[in-house]
């Protein structure tokens, strides 16, 4: 790169680029998540830093990673089968969700042994006047530092509280719910999990900033939503099927067997066991057990919280899963998506594993999914269905009255 001081140029940063991959781009990819199509102002500057920071800090830190001129950030991995680049695909589709981003696709990956040309096309677009170059150093986080930042001591006090706590206050459910006519939509299975406003309440500010902190916390949740839902048989009172959202450390735990030793096989029979994307991603390696364990014990397994991007990067047909919820988002429509569209269609028609699509926020949604063949759904917009007054205008999707 140019000494400091010295100002950039699109020459510049292509050069140092093209130097960093050893001028051989077999074995390398680049991922780049456009951010300069955001306005520009704090919010799109705070965003690439945070963005290029979590990159660079999370246990799938890739060879090389900046924020360009423009403010789009760039990532380099030495990944000759295309597995290291799935977590950074979802550290970025995270951290735009978190920050309610529902712009056009943003992120672009490249194998620069095929797509050299594509990738500095990309990049081509760096506008210096956009905005000055950007520091990955020192990144300005969403918590007041202090000197010592969080202690051992911080950690086990958390834990603490949530072992005294009454969790049972803090069990949540969502129902996604099956298409049964043109307009019509019935119960299909039941989601339960522990609110994670409820984390955020006991945890501290940077415990809360840090994701994979919190996460670790998420496993001492999923502890007392086992025993929440075993021991008092939680699940054998369930009229429809159920699901429960668990890490998959969790799962692996003896926790989990001790749950699993007090439900009967009917009820084994009708539970979908959830586990996150990226949790997934995180521990490829043990999935052909834990799968394999699950399906032997009568639960079905679901993916969720599936992004576009990390939709398109795994191949279904060999994950194992019997549910995958995918995650809407508005731009879905768009044109763009034709390759997309295509995947889903071909997994809709299929029919394994089963399509759900979530985070379904109005009507536009279900018609998306109507549109393709989607008929399970899930998200606050069915949720509210249940809630229309006589005074409001008759929704264009109704839920069947509960039995």
């Amino acid at each position: 790169m140019p000494p400091p001081g010295a100002k950039s140029t699109d020459g510049d940063i292509l050069t140092a680029l093209l130097g960093e991959i050893g001028r051989k781009a077999t074995g390398w990819r680049a991922l780049v998540v456009s951010l300069s199509r955001l306005p520009v102002g704090e919010k799109r500057t705070v965003l690439s830093r945070r963005l290029a920071k979590e990159m660079k800090d999370s246990a799938f830190s890739p060879q090389g990673s900046l924020v360009l001129p423009n403010s789009d950030v760039l990532a380099l991995v030495r990944d000759p089968e295309g597995r290291a680049m799935i977590p950074l695909l979802s550290i970025a589709s995270t951290v735009l969700t978190e920050a309610d981003v529902h712009a056009p696709p943003l992120i672009h990956q490249f194998d620069l042994a095929t797509q050299t040309s594509q990738f500095l096309a990309q990049l081509s677009g760096v506008n210096e006047k956009a905005t000055k170059p950007t520091a990955v150093d020192h990144v300005p986080l969403p918590w007041k530092e202090t000197e010592l930042g969080v202690m051992p001591k911080d950690i086990a006090k958390v834990e603490k509280m949530f072992y005294r706590a009454n969790v049972e206050n803090f069990v949540r459910n969502q129902f996604a719910y099956r298409l049964i006519s043109d307009w019509e939509l019935d119960e299909d299975h039941d989601e339960v999990f522990i609110s994670i406003d409820y984390l955020k309440q006991y945890a501290n500010e940077q415990i809360s900033a840090d994701r994979w902190l919190f996460q670790y916390f998420t496993r001492t949740l999923d502890n007392r939503l086992l025993k929440v839902m075993g021991g008092h048989n939680e699940g054998q009172k369930k009229e429809v099927a159920y699901s429960l959202n668990l890490n998959i450390s969790s799962l692996l735990s003896e926790d989990f067997l001790e749950y699993d030793a007090l439900l009967s096989p009917r009820v084994r029979k009708g539970q979908i066991i959830e586990v996150q994307g990226f949790d997934l991603v995180e521990n490829a390696s043990m999935m052909r057990f834990l799968s394999g364990f699950l399906h032997s014990r009568g639960y079905r397994l679901c993916a969720d919280g599936i992004t576009r991007e990390m939709f398109m990067v795994l191949d279904w047909d060999r994950m194992n899963v019997d549910m995958v919820k995918l995650r809407w988002a508005p731009d879905f429509t768009s044109a763009e998506n034709a390759a997309f569209r295509g995947k889903v269609t071909g997994l809709v028609a299929a029919g394994s594993p089963q399509l759900v699509l979530c985070w379904c926020g109005d009507d536009a949604a279900v018609d998306w999914g109507i549109a393709i063949g989607i008929k399970v759904f899930q998200g606050w917009y069915l949720d509210g269905l249940r809630k229309v007054t006589p005074d409001q205008p008759p929704p264009r999707y109704r839920l069947r009255p509960r039995r």
